[in-house]
């Protein structure tokens, strides 16, 4: 089964280094800092000023009929905006203008609009200043030559289509949602841009990092400039040319168009410390050099805006007074900011209210980025590719610790290693149990003289319409870790499924003495068919004498709509009469030698005699067709209707005396033996808190070809590795790490997982109906917000739609989900154990044609294959991909969730000591499997077994536990407190 869980580490080393590195600037650094950036903001305040005075100067002279003045008055124009913008940028940085997406969009936008502008109209500027020399060089004129309309109407082609360019190259930074997120950093002395690798241009991702050279850096700067640089040293080489008198007033443009470029020059370095800033790692730079640097070159580019503001000043009185009341302004204003700004004061206040500014930009950027990550995702998902995947894994057996299974394993760990992955494989040493190769387990009946005159098969029937799949290689029906044995009984006693409930009611109708020595017929279904064994094994093997248990699958359950051949398998998804469901009978999980410990070479193993895990009772499964043999000679009282099955022309008994003195014989083979699994673990490395995992698990082994259980998962986790890939390299990155975990040995009590789980520290595949949900109650929430983002199987509303269309209301759809998670899959370790929050999902067959199945009916027999799967369960498989983009838009949400205090939560409710000493690997105290039954998570176990014991006592007791951690888990949601209170 497949699943999804939270789970975390702190790693405190990592912490406490980062401390010491990541220690900050110094208070004279701080300072310094502070009285460079004001001055910086004085260049740009003087900036604006001599860029005002020169529009000013042009409009009222000749200048402004000439196309030298009307392109000085568009660079003054955008200069004025690009300087306006740079103010606002440290008014932004001082926390005076508050740091949101709205304002740092605006300066964005303007500050690199308005210099990729101004950039190339200097260029424009210089192209122009060559044809001017040009034409004083070919005519020697003294007078100026003004430029006609004709000239003019070029020009401002021109300049529009600089604009317009600058706009299509510019435009990304104009997007609300920005591909770039920002946010202020004290320490680093400067704003932090983040490149947002998830952001989407159209249907591609976003190469954020080649947008940001080819314009940040050549298109804004390099390009412009340089060739500027070309232009003017050309300008002045030609300038010899011109007769002395001529040349004046074209030598000063050109000398004031060279010092221009010869400051502009600082925008080169300055853009690539934007761009190495955006993908440097904070760790492994020097941030307060770094921002020294970027702050020096822009000052000395806004240095040209004030010396040309002071060579304007000298040429008007009016214009001497107004800067004079413009420095006495602008230096008052300068003595505040030092006063304020220079020397930190680092307030609770205030450093909540920059967590706060910081917090919102970052939630502001986080709703926009999960959009368009949410439907690039659900646009990779292939339902090709699952199909692809789910054929080539049902070609082949895995039955745990065989030839097969190790191929299987050596097989995903290189699928996954071609996508990119970082792969590990851990072995474990575990006890398995298989039956005789040669001689199969059996069923039956022998006369007075001790003949066999009745006996089952041992194996399924087989068909045509399958073709040539290994079904010899298929381990032939038994039920693992039940003891080999021959055991004999002349009565027969039906007890319905086995359950606790069954056991009472048998005990109001028939003497339970008779059970001592006797063997009795259950059928599959209500309970996990280790309780069936395992159960009889504490209260009536002990206490009764029960010596064999047979299992079969009731047509009631797997073949609901009829028992002939064309309502069953080969030709519906129904069960055939000679169909039988292989399991485990495991009490508990993971391997029964090294309980609590992981089962390495160097681990200690218990004996398995007197293992208390392992069952002692011999048990067997027979197809339905061989159980109505049997049935025909029960007797007995006729059972009450809720225990009556499907069986045709057969009386249901309670059972007695077998007719005509004939006896019952169970013989199995089985046999246990130590050998090595392997779990495959592929991992994608968190980009902020790698030390937090989002657990993606679906075992690998199967008892037969296994295209439901558990070749479907595994063909959506596949699938899901290939698509986190994909992101990956279209250059998002998760939060946290996101391990796929291919686990071994599940089928045989959830083994491979517990293993890891122990060293360290999904949902099945059916097809039709709805999505149901087993989980954590805790993930409700994120779950119900990620339903209504996927598309529903089959249909054209999305999950949550189809749910509440089903139900009549979104008050109802609780009925989908079932709160707490049982234990008979990969999530149990991690549920009961590390105390994360799982979720495991399926598709319910559909409502109309099985409303009455308890589950899929072909359930770990030999049917299960790519053509059931394709033919009968799921197409176009819709499902399969519904299924895969829950669990993968579920991942990538919670890579996102930073809530210590819910991740926390979940593991107040662990019991370290476990709920009771028969099953120590159930900890949950509010969501854990009875101890009747590990399928399914009861609410408050603990209690509703002593409840179903009749103990006053200890169910007294359990309430006190149970109110303990509970209330442990209380103090867990509350705030700190800052005073204590002595009573």
């Amino acid at each position: 089964m497949s699943y999804i869980n939270i789970q975390e580490t702190d790693n405190m080393l990592n912490i406490a280094n980062e401390t010491l590195i990541n220690s900050g600037p110094t208070k004279s650094v701080l300072i310094a800092f502070e009285i460079g950036r004001i001055l910086t903001f004085l260049c740009c305040i003087f900036g604006i000023f001599g860029n005002s005075a020169v529009i000013i100067v042009i409009f009222s002279s000749s200048f402004c009929h000439l196309a030298y003045g009307i392109l000085i008055i568009f660079i003054a124009i955008f200069d004025i905006l690009r300087l306006l913008s740079s103010v606002y940028y440290y008014l932004i940085h001082a926390h005076i203008i508050t740091l949101n997406l709205s304002t740092i969009t605006l300066y964005i936008s303007c500050y690199r609009y308005t210099k990729i502008v101004t950039n190339w109209l200097k260029l424009i500027l210089a192209i122009e200043r060559v044809f001017a020399i040009r034409y004083w060089s070919q005519h020697r004129l003294n007078g100026i030559k003004t430029a006609g309309i004709k000239q003019r109407k070029i020009l401002v082609l021109v300049i529009v289509l600089v604009l317009i360019l600058g706009l299509v190259s510019q435009h990304p930074n104009f997007i609300p949602f920005r591909f770039i997120s920002t946010e202020i950093d004290s320490e680093r002395l400067t704003i932090v841009n983040k490149i947002n690798l998830n952001f989407y241009y159209g249907n591609q991702v976003f190469d954020a990092k080649l947008f940001a050279i080819i314009s940040y850096i050549l298109l804004d700067d390099v390009i412009p400039i340089l060739m500027l640089f070309i232009f003017n040293f050309v300008l002045l080489y030609v300038l010899k040319h011109l007769p002395p008198r001529t040349s004046n007033k074209i030598r000063e443009s050109v000398w004031i168009l060279t010092f221009l470029t010869i400051f502009s020059v600082f925008l080169i370095p300055r853009s690539f410390i934007v761009v190495f800033n955006l993908y440097a790692d904070p760790k492994y730079v020097d941030d307060t050099r770094l921002a020294v640097i970027f702050h020096t070159v822009s000052g000395l580019e806004m240095m040209n805006h004030t010396i040309t503001a002071l060579r304007m000043v000298k040429s008007s009185t009016l214009l001497k007074i107004a800067s004079g009341v413009t420095l006495s302004i602008v230096f008052f204003i300068a003595g505040i900011l030092i006063g304020r700004f220079a020397i930190p004061r680092h307030s609770l206040a205030q450093q909540q209210q920059s967590n706060s500014l910081n917090n919102k930009v970052v939630n502001d950027d986080a709703v926009l980025n999960i959009k368009n990550l949410t439907k690039k995702f659900l646009d990779l998902v292939d339902t090709n590719e699952i199909m692809k995947n789910l054929q080539q894994l049902s070609q082949r057996t895995h039955l745990a610790g065989t030839s097969d299974d190790s191929e299987e394993a050596l097989s995903i760990a290189q699928q996954w290693k071609d996508y990119g992955l970082d792969v590990t494989i851990h072995p474990y040493q575990v006890l398995l149990s298989y039956p005789d190769s040669t001689v199969p387990n059996r069923v039956s009946v022998l006369d007075t003289n001790g003949r066999i005159i009745y006996q089952t098969n041992g194996s399924e029937s087989t068909y045509a319409e399958d073709g040539n799949l290994p079904f010899d290689r298929i381990v032939k029906p038994f039920l693992a870790y039940t003891p080999d044995g021959i055991v004999q009984s002349r009565k027969l006693f039906y007890l319905n499924y086995c359950t606790l409930t069954d056991f009472k009611t048998f005990e109001t109708v028939a003497n339970i003495a008779e059970l001592i020595g006797n063997i009795i017929i259950c059928r599959f279904g209500r309970i996990y068919r280790g309780n069936k064994v395992s159960y009889w094994l504490i209260m009536l093997a002990q206490k009764h004498g029960v010596i064999g248990v047979i299992l079969y699958n009731d047509p009631a359950d797997f073949a609901s709509s009829g028992i002939s051949p064309d309502k069953t398998y080969p030709n519906s998804y129904f069960l055939p009469d000679m169909g039988m469901q292989r399991g485990s009978t495991l009490s508990g999980s993971g391997d029964p030698l090294t309980k609590n410990y992981p089962s390495t070479d160097y681990m200690y193993r218990n004996p398995i005699t007197n293992n208390t895990y392992l069952p002692k009772i011999v048990a067997q499964q027979i197809g339905y067709r061989e159980a109505r043999e049997l049935f025909l000679l029960m007797t007995g009282g006729k059972v009450n209707s809720s225990w009556t099955g499907a069986l045709s022309n057969v009386d249901y008994v309670y059972g007695g005396v077998v007719k005509n003195s004939l006896t019952i014989q169970i013989s199995t083979y089985n046999k246990l033996q130590t050998r090595t699994v392997n779990n495959v673990i592929g991992t994608i490395t968190g980009n902020i808190e790698p030390d937090r995992y989002i657990v993606i698990g679906s075992h690998f082994d199967s008892w037969t070809l296994g295209s439901i259980d558990n070749d479907g998962s595994m063909a959506v986790l596949l699938e899901l590795s290939r698509v986190f890939q994909l992101l990956i390299k279209s250059g998002w990155k998760p939060r946290r790490s996101v391990i796929f975990c291919a686990w071994a040995a599940e089928e045989y009590g959830i083994v491979g997982s517990m293993e890891w789980v122990e060293e360290i520290f999904i949902g099945l595949l059916i097809g039709g109906y709805v999505l149901l949900m087993e989980m954590s109650p805790l993930l409700y929430d994120v779950v119900v917000e990620t339903a209504k983002n996927v598309k529903s199987a089959y249909g054209n509303e999305t999950i949550y739609q189809e749910w509440v269309q089903i139900a009549g209301s979104a008050n109802n759809i609780q009925q989908f989900f079932t709160m707490g998670l049982g234990a008979t899959s990969d999530f149990n370790g991690f549920n009961q154990i590390v105390g994360s929050s799982n979720l495991a999902m399926s598709y319910a067959h559909d409502k109309d044609y099985a409303k009455n199945i308890a589950s899929y009916p072909l359930y770990h027999t030999q049917y299960e294959t790519f053509r059931l799967v394709k033919n009968f369960i799921d197409q176009t498989f819709e499902a399969h991909q519904s299924v895969a983009r829950m669990y993968g838009l579920l991942a990538i949400i919670n890579t996102r969730m930073a809530s210590d205090q819910l991740l926390q939560l979940e593991r107040a409710f662990i019991n370290p000591l476990g709920n009771d000493l028969e099953n120590p690997d159930l900890k949950h105290t509010v969501f854990a499997p009875s101890r009747n039954n590990r399928y399914n998570a009861a609410g408050f176990p603990t209690i509703t077994d002593a409840i179903d014991d009749n103990d006053i006592s200890n169910t007294q007791r359990q309430i006190a536990y149970v109110t303990y951690f509970i209330r442990s888990a209380i103090t867990v949601l509350q705030q700190p407190q800052t005073k204590f209170r002595v009573n």
